[in-house]
């Protein structure tokens, strides 16, 4: 491999490392703070809006990126800031609204206008996320996150040194993030002097809704299939169940952030060569070798590292954690085999695998979760990653070489 894909590697890897580490101790302070009823609230809260985000963007960032070779219009740009702005506020109410429907007995006012600021805040800082990636600075896109994510834990840690400490405030902290990421990365793309006059374009943004909607039945069943295992387990188990599971998540979903970066990079080349080159492939490997190496380690060390970390009130989450461990290798293998097949231009097909896992998630997470409680929502992962990452992995074997249609 060349020098410029082992430092495309590097600084992808770099970031997202970073982020994983941040997203561990974000997921350790709160879960120390607010127990395992509190993180299984704010579990259900993060979940709703990270599943409205995706949705709500329907599709334009990718869109966006993929209009933009060799970089974004100005008009654009200036369209796609014009539509953020009227998708945040969308976002930030069907928040609310599947929060109130779905986690009835946790609902209250200051709770709701939280929510509503966290999706609005969410979804601007998925939206100059792509912005950033448009201007082919996928490291930097990685990066932002860390910002949000360091900014949300001093926010957080603050006011529990403070002693004021709560599910609410915890949101507050993430509304602070999301909008510290955005800056980042508005900052970062300076150089390239983007417009900063908003555009209400109604041609453009139908352009863009119409060929990035295509790409929204693989994000939202995607993410669908990461998190509705949660929403589940709350909703039938309660918040305590919910708190468990979120912390052996936290620490298996370490592997995803690499697979996550390496997987970018592997959408970028597939879709500049129109095929899995060798060089993409060997990408693909090396993502497969430190998803492995990360989830053995976590696996070895869950009896030590769950008490030290989170306490020993979590330690019922070791055997849930060993569990996701072979989960998130699978998922891991789809998440790359996904970005390449994206890249080779199947988007209808990846969506249709997506949501027919979808439909097999959904059921079968309920089933297992109402019989076996945490254990069956494990169960139900490696199960259904298992069928994703199958289907995946032939679908794009089959494809690689061939031109999109």
């Amino acid at each position: 491999m060349n020098r410029r894909d082992n430092r495309a590697i590097a600084r992808v890897i770099g970031a997202a490392a970073s982020n994983a580490s941040l997203a561990a101790v974000l997921g350790v302070v709160t879960a120390r703070t607010l127990g395992p009823a509190g993180q299984g609230v704010i579990t259900a809260i993060t979940t709703v809006v990270a599943l409205v985000v995706v949705a709500a963007t329907l599709g334009t960032g990718a869109s966006l990126r993929l209009r933009s070779v060799p970089s974004p219009s100005r008009e654009d740009v200036r369209a796609f800031g014009g539509l953020s702005v009227v998708l945040a506020v969308v976002g930030g109410a069907l928040s609310c609204v599947l929060v109130a429907v779905t986690q009835q007995a946790i609902v209250n006012a200051p709770l709701m206008l939280a929510t509503f600021l966290l999706g609005a805040a969410s979804l601007a800082a998925r939206q100059v996320s792509e912005l950033v990636q448009a201007y082919d600075r996928v490291a930097t896109s990685i990066l932002s996150v860390g910002v949000g994510l360091a900014v949300q834990i001093a926010f957080f840690a603050t006011l529990s040194l403070a002693g004021r400490a709560s599910v609410e405030l915890a949101i507050a902290s993430g509304i602070a993030g999301a909008i510290a990421q955005a800056i980042f990365g508005f900052a970062r793309i300076w150089s390239y002097r983007p417009p900063t006059a908003l555009l209400l374009a109604p041609r453009i943004w139908g352009e863009l809704v119409s060929h990035g909607s295509r790409t929204v039945g693989y994000g939202l069943g995607l993410l669908t299939m990461q998190r509705v295992d949660r929403l589940i387990l709350v909703a039938v188990s309660g918040p305590v169940a919910g708190g468990l599971y979120a912390v052996a998540a936290t620490l298996a979903e370490v592997a995803r952030l690499s697979s996550t970066a390496i997987g970018q990079l592997l959408f970028v080349r597939t879709a500049a060569a129109r095929a899995v080159d060798a060089s993409t492939m060997r990408m693909y490997h090396i993502g497969v070798g430190i998803q492995a190496a990360t989830l053995t380690v976590i696996g070895v060390t869950a009896p030590v590292l769950v008490p030290l970390v989170f306490g020993p009130e979590y330690e019922p989450a070791i055997p849930l954690l060993r569990g996701l461990v072979a989960a998130e290798f699978l998922l891991g293998l789809a998440l790359m085999d996904s970005r390449m097949a994206l890249g080779l231009g199947r988007f209808m097909e990846v969506s249709v695998i997506t949501t027919v896992c979808v439909g097999l998630a959904v059921p079968a997470y309920i089933l297992l979760v109402t019989r076996w409680d945490a254990g069956g929502a494990v169960a139900g992962s490696i199960v259904v990653y298992a069928a994703y990452s199958g289907l995946l992995l032939m679908r794009r074997r089959a494809h690689g070489s061939q031109p999109p249609e």
